[in-house]
């Protein structure tokens, strides 16, 4: 799995732990999200680095990035979001019945893809 999927799921996660599901789902979302935690916090972490190589703070504290520097920070960042990792994970299985009151964007569940997974109430773990 790409650290960019993970990155790109989280506010999706975030969306669909926020909702009321059952106890066990939620449970195991929240898992999840511990999980996932520590790779958000290296992607945040190895991204705060590069910016502060690369970029320039101006009288307001503000990055700023200079032209000479602007692709070669856009090719590190692409090569951050490209890494792969391997988090100690499961997919979350949300069976239908359980989600029938959840609304979701068509791009939050493109996002979840491979992390989340809508199955029929019989196909889970009883």
């Amino acid at each position: 799995m790409k650290l960019g999927t993970v990155v790109n799921a989280l506010p999706s996660l975030r969306k669909l732990a926020s909702e009321d599901m059952s106890l066990k789902v939620l449970y195991k979302a929240h898992k999840l999200l511990s999980r996932l935690d520590k790779e958000i916090a290296f992607y945040n972490q190895e991204r705060n680095r590069l910016i502060e190589s690369l970029c320039d703070k101006d009288s307001g504290n503000q990055f700023k990035i200079p032209a000479e520097n602007r692709e070669e920070l856009e090719r590190k960042l692409t090569e951050l979001f490209d890494l792969e990792i391997d988090p100690p994970i499961t997919k979350l299985e949300i069976p239908l019945d359980d989600a029938l009151g959840l609304k979701m964007s068509h791009n939050d569940l493109c996002a979840l893809d491979g992390i989340v997974e809508l199955v029929e109430p019989n196909d889970t773990e009883k």
